[in-house]
């Protein structure tokens, strides 16, 4: 019996060990995050509870890595609503505080804050904090193609659609001088939430494809199309 507990305690050890060399490994495979505006990490919250975080994408340099715990009230944290699925929420760490209480609430319908990132590459970063929703929840108006870069502009409110399946977004596109099926997305723009068990979809579709042949249009508009899950999908 004693020696039964022995092993036990030893193989406890080890498991331990192992766990603790692993982690510290993919500490230690994270470069450092460029400077003080960049995400450490995104997480995504669904309705079900869970939440998932996609990081870390980097390690903070001068300041210790903060925990990457969902907390909707965090002034190191940007949160906003998906624009596809209104019941999704996502959330921007960083390593210092970025939407200080000491920073003015935005007033209706002004731009919050804009994010941004290389074309080349996701280093999602913090362009500017101009201001902070009242309920720390921002909305997603749109984002476009600047030069080298993707700008992704926030407010605090957007109105859900008024008809179920309304029209929900505008991408605007170029034709693509190499590629004959290919379309490049220069802008997207959304102008309402899609109500509960709808979505609005951001992407450029083959039947949209088909469709820009036809017209020789440099936009598609979007519309509120119902989610098709099933099982425990629905909360997702």
């Amino acid at each position: 019996m004693m020696d039964l507990c022995i092993f036990q305690l030893v193989l406890t050890i080890l498991c331990f060990i192992v766990t603790r060399t692993l982690s510290d490994d993919s500490q230690m495979g994270h470069s450092d995050c460029r400077g003080p505006r960049h995400a450490y990490t995104t997480m995504m919250r669904y309705p079900d509870g869970l939440e998932v975080d996609e990081g870390p994408y980097c390690q903070c340099v001068d300041t210790p890595q903060p925990a990457s715990k969902w907390n909707p009230d965090d002034p190191k944290a940007l949160t906003w609503q998906h624009y596809e699925r209104a019941h999704w929420t996502v959330q921007y760490r960083f390593c210092t505080d970025k939407f200080p209480k000491k920073l003015k609430v935005c007033s209706p319908g002004e731009r919050a804050a804009v994010m941004q990132t290389e074309t080349t590459g996701w280093h999602i970063h913090m362009a500017q904090a101009r201001c902070r929703c009242h309920n720390n929840l921002f909305q997603l108006q749109n984002w476009r193609r600047e030069g080298d870069l993707w700008k992704y502009y926030y407010n605090c409110e957007k109105p859900t659609c008024q008809e179920r399946e309304g029209l929900c977004a505008r991408i605007t596109v170029l034709k693509n001088k190499k590629e004959e099926n290919k379309y490049d997305v220069q802008e997207v723009e959304f102008f309402c939430a899609c109500s509960e068990g709808m979505m609005c979809s951001a992407k450029v579709l083959q039947h949209d494809k088909d469709e820009l042949k036809k017209t020789n249009a440099g936009f598609i508009e979007k519309r509120c199309e119902s989610i098709r899950q099933t099982g425990k999908e629905k909360n997702r």
